[in-house]
């Protein structure tokens, strides 16, 4: 008697299971909505994307290197790379990512610009392909050793 009820509450627990996992993989839904009363978005619905997004697949032109580092770096990593900017001398803080001087490798600077690091904000979402390569050359041919 007691092997059989092992036996039924082994199979109870597997149905659950299995119910379970069917209940989270329902169709194409996602396992944990967020928001379950908003309706999906459609093509004609969804909203435009915030300023400085680059939507994907965009043909937009990818903008002088020069004026990416003012608008984009400059306030955190100073006018000439330095570090010496409004925010480290506003926060009474060290300089900040010392650009003139970086021992980084081009793959390693291309990585935190686009991914952040620490403090340093990612720029995968504001910045195409072209835009972030030609800004990292910018800083190897323009900043360093300046």
């Amino acid at each position: 008697m007691k092997k059989t009820l092992t036996i039924l509450a082994l199979a109870l627990i597997l149905l659950l299971s299995i119910l379970l996992v069917l209940l989270l993989t329902h169709g194409n839904k996602p396992a944990i909505q967020i928001i379950p009363d908003m309706p999906p978005p459609t093509a004609h619905s969804a909203p435009a994307p915030p300023a400085g997004i680059i939507p994907f697949g965009s043909t937009r032109k990818a903008q002088p290197a020069a004026i990416l580092y003012r608008h984009h770096c400059a306030v955190c990593h100073g006018n000439t790379g330095n570090g010496q900017s409004y925010v480290a001398a506003y926060e009474g803080m060290p300089a900040i990512g010392d650009l003139t001087t970086t021992s980084k490798t081009e793959p390693e600077l291309i990585h935190s610009l686009l991914h952040g690091r620490g403090a340093m904000p990612a720029f995968r979402n504001r910045l195409n392909d072209a835009e972030a390569s030609s800004l990292i050359n910018h800083i190897f041919t323009h900043l360093q050793h300046q």
